[in-house]
């Protein structure tokens, strides 16, 4: 609903403001990287890959979407997923 536009039509209505600007926002990235090949900057935050294989220990990130306060999420899994596996697998 968000890239096509529901948000922007019932604005006030059915979505709030915030839902608007994610959904305005989200729209200009998609077209922007669609014809750039490069998504635009959210507020201060940069688009990055998932995950920065160039890393020795790589985890991956993500853009959090508060339209109030985009921020790349970097790690937000791992010790999650690294305890899993290390209980999965402490036996063998």
């Amino acid at each position: 609903m968000l890239l096509f536009g529901f948000p922007i039509r019932l604005r006030g209505i059915t979505f709030t403001e915030d839902d608007y600007k994610l959904s305005r926002d989200m729209i200009h990235s998609w077209a922007t990287f669609a014809k750039t090949g490069v998504p635009p900057k959210l507020d201060n935050a940069e688009w990055v890959e998932a995950i920065d294989r160039k890393l020795a220990n790589p985890s991956v990130r993500y853009m959090d979407l508060d339209p109030l306060n985009y921020t790349i999420v970097e790690g937000f899994y791992k010790k999650t997923c690294d305890e899993f596996w290390k209980t999965k697998f402490a036996g063998i």
